[in-house]
């Protein structure tokens, strides 16, 4: 609703002996163009009903993994993690990790999920990525009061895993390959044929059958590929011959 302040002024003003006409006081009238607002009535709650009923009751609304879960900024980090935990509450005995009793997490139990998941074959930032979710569901937890200070202290004081990285390699020249007895893999498409042609090993684990369709479509591949002039071809001989 639209309002104009109206001031009406005295055309003139005498000062006489000191005498100022009255001060007019601004008055709030009503634009023509407008019309009262329409305003909706205010909600009512009912005074037995409960504003937040998710907050009613003794159980907490949101268990520790769910929390931290909802802590993850990126959604595929929620689902990534989400799994992680589904993984442990598994290993933990629980049916889902909704179900699973996280209050009752210990140290020991974090230590003996991270050497199973090692002892399974998992890379070491994998098991590191799982310990931090355990972590990360522990502090959520606490903050729960689900479970006693020390006992997340006790688990944030786990340590990640270290592994040995591969040394780094380089490059050897032809003479150090031939000296080292390396074969050298095949360059192009017809070498990776003549090679395959030779193998009585591809030829056992393959069949007959399936061995001799795959070297004719790849022989007819490395046919049309050599029969087909490329853009480098066309711009470097087109104009020299």
């Amino acid at each position: 609703m639209r309002y104009a302040l109206a001031y009406t002024f005295p055309r003139f003003f005498t000062q006489r002996a000191g005498r100022f006409p009255a001060r007019t006081e601004p008055r709030m009238t009503l634009m023509p163009d407008d019309e009262p607002e329409q305003l909706p009535p205010p909600a009512v709650i009912p005074p037995d009903g409960d504003f937040l009923p998710a907050l009613v009751g003794t159980e907490s609304p949101v268990g520790p993994a769910r929390a931290y879960l909802l802590s993850l900024n990126s959604p595929r980090s929620r689902q990534t993690m989400a799994s992680f935990l589904g993984i442990v509450a598994g290993m933990l005995g629980a049916a889902s990790l909704e179900s699973c009793s996280w209050g009752s997490l210990r140290r020991h139990h974090v230590m003996a999920v991270t050497e199973l998941l090692r002892d399974t074959g998992r890379a070491t930032a994998t098991v590191n990525t799982y310990l931090s979710a355990l972590k990360g569901v522990a502090k959520e937890a606490w903050m729960l009061k689900l479970m006693d200070v020390e006992s997340f202290q006790h688990i944030r004081a786990v340590r990640n895993l270290r592994g040995s990285r591969l040394p780094r390699g380089r490059a050897l020249p032809p003479e150090e390959v031939r000296a080292r007895g390396i074969s050298r893999l095949p360059e192009t498409l017809g070498e990776a044929i003549e090679e395959f042609k030779s193998s009585e090993f591809m030829k056992e684990v393959l069949g007959e059958h399936i061995y001799t369709k795959y070297l004719e479509a790849k022989e007819a591949e490395w046919r049309m590929f050599r029969a087909y002039v490329t853009d480098w071809e066309t711009k470097e001989y087109l104009y020299k011959y």
